[in-house]
């Protein structure tokens, strides 16, 4: 230890160092103790917060499935022509889409190219949003004030033509000082436009034979809860029916992140786990379980599906493992969708019973919660025993210091009997050697 006092034993010959030494690693055998129970606290309190993380994750997914809703969706055999999507309010049906026309915007330009500074001050109105110019706007500018007057028609430049295009389906009206506009070749003498890119047109739908007109390629009050997007003109079939694909899917999250949470619990709690024979990972590993599998209640329930069995959701009692069955689970939702809802969603006051994702929503709530859950008092009680073991260590490391000055002390004090007896000795020989005995 820096400044502690070094013996050498050069009266007694004994390397009093290492011998100090390693009567001080003897002392010291209790703090390495400490120690062992520090690291094996802190592995322990990792593996909780492990199966922490896996259980969160448990509880997201089983939270997807106590968000399913009755969804629709809305399919597109050739989505080339049109796309669509559809909410809870679309009724489930087949429709026969005939894109005749698309909407297009009308586009206007002026009729030559314009010079940079066209030279022209007032003001005008396009559809009924003046548009003031002052003298010396270049074409750039005037470009721009167009722009900010209004949103419903956007001002462009392409090869020094002063470009126009509608864009809210109300076509192009102006107004004001015609002088400007047709010194700005926008319209000629008689009020029309100089120059048409794209004549507006509206779009064209059959749909199951009745002619549907729109200003816009976006359908979105022809077939209630549906919004059909056009793409171009043809044929095409649109289904809207029950989205089982995203519940199949958030079932099959539920059953992956199961999977990893009980892979992680029964790790810890094997034979070489950190956490075995810990018996709030053994009851909750049995609590979980029991809260999944578990039936909800007698087969008269629900329509007789009253257990994770009745949607192919089974665990192999060997490995702990869940597996999914996805063509039964299809069949029950096909079958009846509110039911397989219910078994994971269910509350006794409402529907008579209690769900299998209520069920586990309260186990994991009182498992994960901050403050008092299960987990976070076993992590306490971790930073408590740690914190114990530190202060453990503290106190016998000052009497470790206190036991290596007291050897020093000792060992100074034998190697000056030592040297004192070796000095005595020398003189006595000295004074026999004289007398000549």
């Amino acid at each position: 230890m820096e400044g502690t006092m070094s013996i050498r034993g050069m009266a007694s010959g004994m390397d009093i160092d290492n011998i100090v030494e390693q009567l001080i690693q003897l002392e010291r055998r209790p703090i390495r103790q400490q120690e062992a129970h520090i690291s094996g606290y802190q592995q322990s309190q990792k593996a909780w917060q492990d199966i922490n993380s896996q259980l969160y994750n448990l509880r997201q997914a089983n939270q997807g499935l106590l968000d399913l809703r009755d969804s629709r969706v809305a399919f597109s055999n050739h989505e080339e022509v049109l796309t669509a999507d559809a909410t809870t309010q679309a009724q489930e049906g087949n429709y026969n889409i005939n894109v005749l026309a698309l909407a297009q915007n009308l586009i206007i330009s002026s009729e030559n190219a314009l010079d940079s500074e066209p030279g022209v001050s007032g003001s005008f109105t396009i559809n009924g949003a003046e548009v003031s110019i002052e003298e010396g706007d270049t074409l750039y500018q005037i470009r721009d004030a167009i722009n900010h007057a209004q949103e419903g028609v956007r001002a462009s430049i392409v090869s020094n033509h002063l470009v126009l295009e509608d864009q809210a389906g109300a076509g192009i009206e102006f107004g004001g000082d015609t002088d400007i506009l047709q010194e700005l070749e926008l319209i000629t003498g008689e009020g029309d436009f100089s120059r048409v890119l794209q004549e507006q047109q509206d779009a064209q739908v059959e749909i199951n034979g009745l002619l549907v007109e729109s200003t816009s390629n976006v359908l979105d009050d022809a077939i209630e809860g549906v919004t059909i997007d056009l793409k171009r003109v043809g044929q095409s079939e649109l289904n809207v029916g029950e989205d089982i694909d995203s519940q199949v899917e958030a079932v099959q999250e539920f059953v992956d992140a199961y999977n990893k949470a009980a892979s992680q619990m029964s790790q810890m709690a094997g034979r070489d786990g950190q956490l075995q024979g810990d018996t709030l990972l053994n009851r909750l590993r049995s609590n979980v379980r029991t809260q999944i599998m578990n039936p909800v209640g007698d087969g008269e329930i629900n329509y007789g599906i009253n257990h994770l069995g009745s949607l192919g959701i089974n665990i192999d009692w060997q490995t702990g493992q869940m597996s999914l069955d996805e063509t039964e689970l299809r069949n029950a939702l096909e079958e009846n969708s509110e039911a397989v809802r219910n078994l994971f969603q269910a509350r006794e006051e409402y529907e008579g019973f209690q769900g299998v994702g209520q069920r586990l929503e309260g186990l994991l709530h009182r498992t994960l919660r901050s403050g008092d859950g299960s987990i976070t008092m076993r992590e306490r009680y971790y930073d408590q025993s740690i914190e114990r073991a530190q202060d453990r260590i503290a106190t016998l490391e000052r009497r470790v210091e206190q036991t290596r000055a007291r050897l020093i002390r000792q060992f100074g004090a034998m190697e000056n009997a030592i040297g004192t007896m070796n000095s005595q000795s020398m003189w006595l020989s000295q004074q026999i050697d004289q007398m000549g005995i």
